[in-house]
């Protein structure tokens, strides 16, 4: 069978544009499998990629993925881990898009303000991304692979078929492996040259780490509320806590606010001391994922263990006013790494809204090598 011309008005499917340009039907979400089963896509088509979810200029060309091999790369832009993966994508980019690899970002929103697509853009070009992305804005590609865990990295290779799959971070080396075997395949005569190195000491196999908390997720009824009195969904709640009888991995609320279901929402006009977010957290590394529900950007001051943060604890979206107080802005749903600390004990982080608005959806930790490095 010839192969069909590409044009803009036809539906992009990776897998026929890098095997042969021939068309193939999307499976129906019963062919596949939970992907908490770790290969459960292998052997699965590429997925079919309607011309409409292409982010603006982010169409590839209509070579760009014949007879090649797709990485796709599977991600929320909020989600810090996916953000402690790119060095090594953007490396795997660097060495073998000569060679014939196609990375291919597949957007799935974690959260209804990370499906707008102006949100997804802005996200995206603080990473510096070259290569397109495709927004899975309906969850049309979520919902057939049952993708529930982000970040998730997916091979495709040049026949149009699933040849690997992993979850998170970590295993880059077997990842790149797998790529080479496939670009391999696609060229006997390609010569890959030494994998990349481990970009952290800590990205290395074996490596011990100190404890960390646990992601937390902030909308009505998911994370670990320490508050005795539980919240009412989507009403002001007048909170309380007692800050004597705290605990590491929980989150303490005082003042005013709003649950709601992907979300706590700031409901005090003002700053007052009083009204906060408390979390009681162990890590190296603290982020958090904020907005603002108005119209105008909401400052959020930062302390730790009662005290402004020092410059050299802050996280890289603090700032200074002239007294030397930290905050971070919240304005459009973004990623803010918020704090960095002695990983070896708990701390108490807490966050002041010197307004109504401020909307805290997660948190997330990341843990540092028992030496110290990495």
């Amino acid at each position: 069978m010839p192969a069909k011309t590409f044009n803009r008005s036809t539906v992009l499917a990776l897998g026929v544009l890098m095997a042969l340009g021939l068309m193939r039907p999307a499976l129906a979400q019963d062919d596949f499998v939970s992907l908490q089963w770790l290969g459960s896509l292998i052997g699965q088509a590429a997925p079919t990629l309607d011309e409409d979810g292409w982010l603006k200029d982010s169409l590839p060309s209509k070579d760009y993925f014949v007879r090649q091999v797709v990485l796709l790369d599977v991600f929320d832009y909020t989600h810090a881990r996916w953000t402690f993966t790119l060095p090594y994508l953007k490396e795997w980019h660097r060495r073998y898009k000569d060679a014939g690899l196609r990375v291919v970002g597949l957007h799935m929103a974690q959260y209804t303000e990370s499906a707008v697509t102006e949100n997804i853009k802005q996200g995206i070009d603080v990473q510096q991304l070259s290569w397109p992305v495709w927004s899975d804005r309906l969850g049309k590609i979520k919902a057939q692979w049952n993708l529930t865990h982000l970040p998730r990295q997916i091979l495709i290779d040049n026949t149009g078929q699933v040849v690997f799959e992993h979850q998170g971070e970590g295993d880059y080396q077997e990842i790149e492996a797998h790529i080479v075997d496939a670009l391999e395949k696609l060229n006997p005569e390609f010569r890959p040259g030494k994998p990349t190195p481990y970009l952290l000491e800590r990205d290395q196999p074996g490596q011990i780490l100190w404890s960390v908390t646990p992601e937390l997720y902030l909308g009505h009824g998911q994370g670990p509320l320490g508050n005795l009195r539980s919240l009412i969904k989507d009403q002001i709640n007048r909170c309380e806590y007692n800050p004597v009888h705290v605990s590491p991995g929980h989150f303490y609320l005082s003042g005013p606010w709003r649950s709601e279901t992907e979300c706590l929402v700031s409901a005090g006009p003002r700053y007052y001391p009083e009204d906060h977010l408390l979390l009681v957290c162990q890590a190296a590394d603290v982020y958090a994922v904020i907005r603002s529900s108005g119209r105008d950007p909401v400052k959020v001051y930062v302390f730790l263990d009662d005290k402004a943060l020092e410059s050299s604890a802050a996280g890289e979206q603090v700032e200074f006013d002239r007294e030397r107080q930290s905050y971070v802005m919240a304005k459009q749903l973004r990623l803010v790494h918020v704090l960095k600390a002695d990983p070896q004990s708990a701390h108490r982080l807490k966050f002041n809204p010197a307004g109504t608005g401020a909307t805290f959806y997660g948190f997330y930790f990341r843990s540092q090598l028992r030496s110290g490095k990495g």
